[in-house]
């Protein structure tokens, strides 16, 4: 089994050479190397590798929404970015968990908001 470097790809990425041999010969167990080399060349093909995104910190008035950007998700797409096809546009934002407080919603329009809770009218008594 042949497995490339993290990441590589390339025509003619890697080769060996190999000479093939058999053991059966006038019906006798016997060693017959065939005494010219061979070769094998190896091209690994591109793949699309997936993008990745980085942590962030959005500042928003109380009770004010804020709408989120695609450059709020820190998109990038590095290894995709030196091949040939070049690196992909963010497509989508999976949403793994909900925030804990205030609400996140989808506000149809490709982005998302969210909106931080209402500030209490009164302070509870000690």
């Amino acid at each position: 089994m042949f497995t490339p470097a993290a990441d590589a790809n390339g025509a003619s990425y890697a080769s060996f050479t190999f000479r093939v041999a058999g053991q059966w010969r006038n019906g006798e167990w016997r060693i017959d190397t065939d005494p010219t080399p061979n070769t094998i060349t190896v091209d690994v093909t591109a793949a699309n590798d997936a993008p990745a995104g980085a942590n962030n910190t959005v500042t928003t008035l109380e009770d004010t929404g804020y709408a989120f950007t695609a450059a709020d998700f820190g998109f990038t797409d590095p290894i995709d970015a030196a091949s040939a096809s070049g690196a992909n546009a963010l497509a989508a934002v999976k949403i793994s968990t909900l925030p804990t407080a205030g609400t996140l919603t989808d506000n149809a329009a490709r982005s998302m908001q969210v909106t931080a809770s209402a500030s209490p009218t009164s302070m509870p008594e000690n």
